[in-house]
């Protein structure tokens, strides 16, 4: 009888641990292969801009004590197609976009983040010298920080569009498949949910509120600070 309990326990605990492998192996496959895919989407498809700091000084996270702004001044080459240029990430809650000291951008209205998707400016050709070198002003506006992750770098608008859209994928669009996902529960609970017990349907509606609110929270959160102003918020 204790070694048929033995035995019993022994499968059981080896059961669990082998799921718990697989498991833990599939979820390192998965952030390796998201790692390794955002690390060559992000890679600069054209031009980098040249900066008067040093290239880490562009690409780190500022922490401000009070609502500050940070300013980096940088200049690229003309060549007559290439005029847009291609931010990977900002963190900022405003940012404002100055070529030949002409504001030829603002994104955000420094109220909320931005919202972490690839920004494409393209600049006015008349603006543009094909002779000598153009300047280019990058001013981030936060509360508690500033940053720009990745070379900010020039290319033309079709490039820089699909680019862009590459690295949206990942990383605005997601929260598309996060609504659907929660979706999906939301409606198997709902099945669920008419033919259970009166314990489980308590259950059962607990998740299905979370559910709920988690759409309506991913919902807010994405439209707000995409492109939502602050009297919808």
């Amino acid at each position: 009888m204790y070694i048929f309990i033995f035995d019993f326990l022994f499968i059981l605990i080896l059961t669990f641990t082998v799921r718990m492998l697989l498991i833990s192996l599939i979820s390192l496959v998965l952030f390796l292969s998201l790692s390794y895919t955002f690390k060559v989407i992000n890679l600069p498809e054209g031009e980098v801009i040249r900066w008067m700091v040093p290239s880490n000084e562009i690409t780190k996270y500022y922490q401000f004590e009070k609502p500050d702004s940070k300013e980096f001044v940088g200049y690229f080459s003309y060549d007559g197609v290439r005029n847009t240029v291609v931010f990977q990430k900002v963190i900022a809650t405003k940012l404002e976009i100055f070529v030949n000291r002409e504001r030829v951008a603002v994104f955000g209205d420094g109220t909320g983040n931005l919202w972490p998707k690839a920004l494409v400016v393209s600049v006015p050709e008349y603006l543009l010298r094909e002779s000598e070198k153009n300047e280019i002003k990058v001013v981030l506006h936060g509360i508690v920080g500033a940053g720009i992750s990745g070379s900010p770098y020039l290319v033309d608008m079709n490039t820089a569009i699909q680019g862009a859209q590459l690295i949206n994928m990942f990383r605005n669009d997601i929260v598309l498949v996060g609504i659907g996902a929660a979706g999906v529960i939301l409606y198997l609970f709902l099945l669920a949910y008419t033919g259970a017990s009166a314990n489980e349907k308590k259950s059962y509606f607990y998740i299905l509120m979370a559910s709920v609110f988690m759409i309506l929270g991913l919902v807010q959160f994405t439209y707000r600070e995409t492109y939502g102003s602050v009297e919808s918020y």
